[in-house]
């Protein structure tokens, strides 16, 4: 099951899961009120959206309520307090010509990583959701951050 805001989104995604049948589907829906109900899912992954929620704790508790107890929860958002060294790094991984490169190092820096959140804001996002191995960490020699979780099996704290 996949989620997007952007109706054009999910039509385009749609299109390209046809042939997988019932196995997968995306929906149209917000972050912010993730149209499932609590306990629907085993594994929530969003890689590269948290940037783009108005209410970065609002989604992320949506995160883990529609998590079934021992669901995973794995978020990966750039790291706007990245090193220049892993930006580069990253960047150069493109092998693009130099003067492109250059280019999309500052585009990077300043649009990606710059609207990202931080290690301090995503542990501080971890710390207000009742999950349990919750933590937030840089990916060694990269840009990007991974937020995880686990929730609590049913009846337990």
């Amino acid at each position: 099951m996949g989620l997007d805001l952007s109706p054009g989104q999910v039509a385009r995604a749609s299109r390209r899961l046809h042939d997988l049948g019932d196995r997968a589907r995306v929906v149209a829906g917000s972050a912010l009120e993730l149209p499932f109900d609590d306990g629907s899912f085993d594994v929530v992954l969003s890689i590269g959206s948290i940037k783009h929620w108005p209410d970065m704790a609002q989604g992320v508790s949506e995160c883990a309520r529609v998590l079934a107890p021992g669901g995973r929860l794995v978020i990966a958002e750039a790291d706007r307090g990245c090193s220049l060294a892993d930006a580069r790094a990253f960047i150069d991984r493109w092998r693009a010509p130099p003067v492109i490169g250059t280019a999309v190092l500052a585009f990077f820096r300043t649009w990606v990583a710059g609207q990202g959140i931080d290690l301090e804001d995503a542990r501080r996002l971890l710390a207000a959701v009742p999950l349990h191995d919750a933590s937030a960490e840089r990916v060694p020699g990269a840009p990007f951050l991974i937020l995880r979780g686990v929730q609590s099996s049913a009846g337990s704290v």
